[in-house]
């Protein structure tokens, strides 16, 4: 059973550096008087010798309005519940066309980039802290990026033509991939994840072992970035970390986001994450539970599902946007 009910959106649009030397912002998309995805922002202080602030942002359930969520340096409604992972691991796996779009990339190298972003994020060092096991699963799957109840929720990597990307609900044409949160709106829960790549703006490769010619996106560069998506960081206003909304550079081939700077790895701490420990002989990670349905409660905007027999569950869709580039900009200041 599929869960249907309000997606809760939000799209955060990036600046790309102009000829001129000036930033500016894309024209938004639509009226989203109704998003109500806040970046809930965690500023750490700062002193007047500090280089930059450090202004992480974590993602989380509701918003005043995309304006607010927009503002370079704000983040509303603080109070808010932040988006968490109760669970100490989890595991995604590729849809089974996935490896076949990407080409001329190779299976083994799309693995290892994937692998590599993660592994970076684990590696932080929060005071010592076993890091939130991220599994890649070996196998493939035919199911589609969805939530859904009565059934163990599969955590999908989908790779989209630029027109089927068109055609997606929230989906933006100035997005390079997308991460799917579905969480708890009572508590920020979350309870499941899908990340989609769009190949509407440029072939993906490996920029690090190969020379990418213009309008080349680097994979491990998007992933890195989507990674912290998946954890449960939103839009960072800091310059230069990976989670950073400043426009990714398609003409340059960027790999900056591969690596993650300060402002990053805090982030990644103050999400707190649950830490992960092997059970036996095997490192893997256990099934997601499964969610049992139950009917919608009127006015929540939200599907809703039970766990156990008891509470109910109402249940949103926080899309996130990736790494972004206004192509009417680049055409206009070329």
């Amino acid at each position: 059973m599929r869960m249907r009910g309000f997606l809760r959106i939000i799209h955060v649009p990036l600046t790309r550096r102009t000829d001129a030397g000036r930033e500016r912002a894309p024209t938004p998309r639509g009226n989203h008087a109704r998003s109500a995805v806040v970046l809930a922002c965690a500023l750490a202080s700062w002193s007047a010798h500090a280089p930059t602030v450090r202004a992480y942002c974590r993602a989380s359930v509701t918003a005043e309005s995309e304006d607010d969520a927009n503002a370079a340096n704000s983040c509303t409604m603080p109070d808010s519940p932040n988006l968490i992972w109760t669970r100490s691991c989890i595991t995604y796996t590729f849809k089974h066309d996935a490896f076949l779009r990407l080409k001329p990339l190779d299976e083994a190298s799309t693995r290892d980039m994937f692998n590599a972003s993660f592994a970076a994020w684990a590696a932080v060092d929060c005071d010592g802290r076993k890091p939130f096991f991220v599994e890649q699963a070996s196998g493939t799957t035919p199911l589609g990026p969805k939530f859904v109840t009565d059934a163990e929720n599969v955590s999908v990597i989908s790779v989209y033509s630029g027109s089927e990307w068109a055609q997606l609900p929230g989906h933006s044409p100035e997005a390079f991939a997308l991460t799917v949160l579905w969480y708890d709106r009572r508590g920020g829960t979350i309870l499941d994840v899908d990340m989609d790549l769009n190949l509407g703006l440029g072939e993906y490769a490996d920029c690090v072992k190969q020379r990418c010619p213009v309008g080349t996106v680097d994979l491990q560069n998007t992933i890195t970035h989507e990674a912290g998506h998946v954890l449960g960081l939103s839009h960072s206003p800091v310059r230069g970390s990976s989670m950073s909304k400043q426009a990714f550079n398609s003409a340059a081939a960027e790999t900056t986001k591969r690596t993650l700077e300060a402002d990053d790895r805090a982030g990644y701490c103050a999400l707190s994450l649950p830490e992960w420990t092997c059970v036996g002989a095997s490192c893997t990670c256990p099934p997601p539970p499964i969610y049992r349905s139950r009917q919608a409660s009127a006015g929540t905007g939200c599907s809703s599902v039970s766990r156990g027999a008891s509470v109910p569950w109402p249940v949103c869709a926080l899309l996130i946007g990736g790494l972004f580039v206004s192509r009417r900009m680049r055409r206009a200041h070329r």
